[in-house]
């Protein structure tokens, strides 16, 4: 699970796997209490549009 949550970590810096970042704060949220608010305001951050335009964005010139 540690691996996971830091591979989700990853991704997030590298703006990649949104999916998998989102499902990985899904599951952070049953670690109470801080897996809970980071698992949170992960789901919020990621609901954002914008959030969502840098994750297709960075697909897109990583693999130019």
């Amino acid at each position: 699970m540690a691996i996971c949550i830091l591979i989700a970590g990853r991704s997030l810096a590298l703006r990649k796997r949104y999916s998998f970042v989102l499902v990985m704060a899904c599951i952070e949220c049953l670690f109470l209490p801080f897996g809970t608010i980071l698992g949170v305001f992960t789901i919020i951050v990621l609901s954002r549009e914008s959030v969502k335009r840098l994750f297709s964005t960075a697909g897109v010139q990583g693999s130019g």
